[in-house]
């Protein structure tokens, strides 16, 4: 066997692509999705046993079939609702590991689509009785693995890493800010080393004497970029930028920055925004990169 015959022999798994860190954690809670179809599923034959029990002890003398429940009725318990959450469990594994991978690298995947692709359809009002049961039937038998939810996340990443996605989708949210996507149209313009957002980028309100002074939430999502652009990171904020993007209302409409890339932002009256870049270069490079070039 040659080289690149041993080399396509070699099989890429899904969670041979992530980290142990990640790793750790889907196999966790693979463990406790697996651990809790098998316990619920017991407990379930559990319970129908000790239905048909009191059921057996009690039909004689009965009136109503509810006094067949009386002595064991639980709120919340019941064979049906077991089996119900038993059915639930593959979701459950689907959104805490998607939701998992969304948070840490600051991407969207879409887990309806996950679902779609992993999951049987549910029942329709249209369904027969025979269609409904094969469904429970093979959600009964439906054991999911954290691996083949990975591979829809890697289909949705369309070959990227999780940081090339999370960078593009962050320049997705500035370009979408930038521009009216009704009319194609920036609503920005480059002024040398400034960058100015000319439509609706911020608010101010002079309520008894007291100005208020804030940015859109398009505006907040082009300084993450501008963030980005400063420090590469996807994590860290400048204390300087951070404080922009909290929820409080700011009194004052101009803010410098202490970075290498970044000088000063400063908010108007008409709702315009201004960026300031420590050179006309980085300025034009950010609105290349991160808002799209104007034609």
């Amino acid at each position: 066997m040659n080289v690149l015959e041993k080399f396509s022999d070699v099989k890429v798994t899904p969670d041979s692509r992530i980290s142990d860190e990640d790793r750790r954690f889907c196999r966790a809670h693979q463990t406790a999705y697996a651990t809790a179809r098998e316990e619920l599923s017991e407990l379930r034959q559990i319970w129908m046993e000790i239905e048909a029990h009191q059921s057996g002890i009690l039909r004689p003398v009965a009136r109503e079939y509810y006094e067949y429940e009386q002595y064991i009725c639980l709120e919340g318990v019941s064979p049906d609702k077991i089996r119900n959450k038993i059915e639930a469990l593959p979701d459950i594994l689907i959104s805490r590991i998607v939701s998992y991978f969304n948070a840490k690298y600051h991407v969207s995947i879409d887990s309806d689509t996950v679902r779609t692709v992993l999951l049987p359809q549910a029942p329709q009002y249209s369904w027969s009785k025979e269609q409904t049961r094969q469904y429970h039937e093979t959600m009964e038998q439906l054991l999911l693995s954290y691996k083949d939810i990975l591979e829809q996340i890697f289909i949705q990443l369309g070959g990227r890493t999780f940081i090339e996605r999370a960078v593009d989708e962050l320049k997705e949210k500035c370009h979408a800010a930038a521009w009216n996507t009704y009319h194609n149209t920036a609503q920005y313009e480059v002024k040398n080393d400034t960058i100015r957002f000319t439509s609706y980028a911020c608010k101010f309100d002079d309520w008894l004497g007291r100005p208020k002074w804030s940015l859109n939430d398009g505006m907040k999502n082009i300084l993450r970029g501008a963030a980005h652009f400063e420090t590469g990171s996807l994590e860290y904020y400048p204390s300087c930028i951070s404080t922009l993007l909290g929820w409080d209302d700011k009194t004052t409409p101009l803010f410098e920055f202490s970075c290498d890339k970044l000088k000063q932002l400063r908010m108007f009256k008409n709702q315009r925004v201004d960026l300031k870049f420590t050179s006309k270069a980085y300025a034009n490079q950010f609105a290349a990169e991160y808002l799209g070039l104007i034609a």
